[in-house]
């Protein structure tokens, strides 16, 4: 059985979302889920869902529900389709940008593969059959203990590694990169990180900026730090374009 206290925060966030519970989906949020350990993962990873989607509606985004299923929500519990779940469209009311914010399903990584990060941005024309070329961010919630209360539990190497393994195979763009879509977005999300209820890994600073992402530890909303930060992050080094025949040079073959 799901913790009431974690059910009854989460119901509390969807209210600027078109003030409608029924972003949730339809079942028993308490007693759905048979194994107790999966239902707090599911619900914690709702409470970063919505979390997020909570602080685009109220700083000038739209958001509109893809892909119901017979009228009703549905979002999965663990990896399946996207051809079978609901997602998220928003839509900044200024700029007009459109992204596609997707909850649990597979995405094709660069050798085929699937992939199923907790939440992935996905590009306005993503189909139902997502690449990689469609991502262009990613997050992942790790729940410490059995509840959302703030612990002092660790994020383990290996649930780092795993995540920034998965980031790689998916191509995902360098913060502060000429693809990278996320300035301005919530400080919890402004650069693809690992977010938990717990604490970051002890690792130096170093390694988070080699790898190109942050921990989002002691996370209560959207507007809790990431780690590091984005303007922690420098550019990538410009590669000038080569002419043509130092490119047929390097490659054997005529200048093209």
């Amino acid at each position: 059985m799901a913790s009431p206290q974690m059910v009854d925060r989460i119901l509390n966030l969807p209210r600027n979302l078109q003030n409608s519970m029924g972003l949730l989906p339809k079942d028993d949020l308490y007693t759905s889920v048979t194994q107790r350990g999966d239902a707090d993962n599911f619900l914690f990873e709702l409470k970063v869902l919505f979390s997020l989607l909570d602080y685009l509606t109220t700083h000038g985004w739209r958001c509109t529900i893809a892909n119901k299923q017979m009228s009703v929500i549905r979002l999965p519990r663990s990896p399946g389709l996207k051809k079978n779940f609901s997602y998220f469209v928003v839509e900044h009311t200024k700029t007009g940008q459109i992204w596609q914010i997707v909850h649990g399903t597979q995405i094709e990584d660069q050798f085929g593969e699937p992939r199923a990060p907790d939440i992935s941005l996905q590009t306005e024309n993503a189909s139902i059959q997502p690449t990689y070329r469609d991502i262009k961010a990613i997050w992942d919630a790790k729940l410490r203990g059995t509840d959302d209360d703030l612990l002092d539990n660790v994020i383990s190497d290996s649930e780092y590694r795993s995540f920034v393994w998965v980031k790689d195979k998916l191509r995902i763009p360098w913060p502060n990169s000429t693809e990278d879509v996320l300035a301005g977005w919530p400080p919890a999300f402004e650069v693809c990180a690992l977010i938990t209820n717990g604490k970051s890994p002890t690792e130096n600073v170093k390694v988070f900026l080699s790898d190109h992402a942050s921990i989002t530890a002691q996370f209560k909303d959207a507007s809790t730090p990431t780690f590091p930060r984005r303007m922690d992050y420098h550019k990538p080094p410009v590669i000038k374009k080569l002419s043509r025949n130092v490119r047929g040079r390097l490659t054997n073959q005529p200048g093209v």
